[in-house]
């Protein structure tokens, strides 16, 4: 697999969270899509196969910016920057469930582990990354320090990694989700790295 960094050219949230955006998430077994609406603090839910909303907004915490998507457990995480915490969707349902989580302050990307079970929010405000338990959607261990203004992150369950855009610092940060500890030193990037995601490369064919 493949890391692909990119930039996107989203408007910033008013949110405390610097040069955060919002973005939608897939959730693969279901085809629903999952839209976050920083203004409005609400979640839209939009069906893959006829492009229509599903059902009304769903209300989640202050200034969303982002959410990802457990199909394993059937959860969707939504960071909220503007109140510190993450809000947790049943997808099944459609509905909130449980009392936020209290994260770092402004929260900004979120990703989920569905092999270990865990979902990594970045804190921009606090310079860390916080670790949820899906089983119990509590916050386990101490922060992980990253610094240099976190924003996105991406998981690779497979090898066991998370990686970090830190957009003050021109770099990623690479995150061993085994000991959830940061490993090596910073990969350097282009100016103000903001979205990360993870593609699948293909080896050539041996003749």
């Amino acid at each position: 697999m493949s890391v692909i960094l990119a930039a996107f050219s989203v408007p910033l949230l008013s949110a405390p969270a610097p040069h955060a955006f919002a973005a939608p998430h897939k959730d693969l077994r279901s085809d629903r899509l999952y839209v976050v609406n920083g203004g409005s603090g609400t979640v839209s839910v939009i069906d893959t196969r006829t492009n229509a909303f599903v059902g009304s907004p769903i209300h989640v915490g202050k200034g969303p910016v982002g959410v990802a998507v457990d199909s394993v457990r059937r959860r969707a995480y939504v960071a909220n920057s503007g109140s510190g915490t993450v809000s947790v969707i049943d997808t099944r349902t459609k509905s909130v469930v449980g009392s936020p989580i209290h994260v770092g302050k402004g929260p900004a990307g979120v990703a989920v582990d569905g092999v270990r079970g865990r979902a990594y929010v970045t804190n921009s405000g606090s310079n860390t990354v916080s670790l949820i338990k899906a089983r119990t959607n509590t916050v386990v261990g101490s922060p992980i320090l990253v610094r240099y203004g976190p924003v996105w992150v991406a998981t690779d369950a497979l090898r066991g990694r998370a990686y970090v855009t830190n957009s003050d610092s021109d770099s990623v940060s690479v995150i061993d989700t085994r000991t959830n500890a940061v490993v090596g030193s910073p990969i350097p990037v282009g100016n103000a790295p903001a979205g990360v995601a993870l593609g699948k490369s293909r080896r050539p064919a041996h003749h």
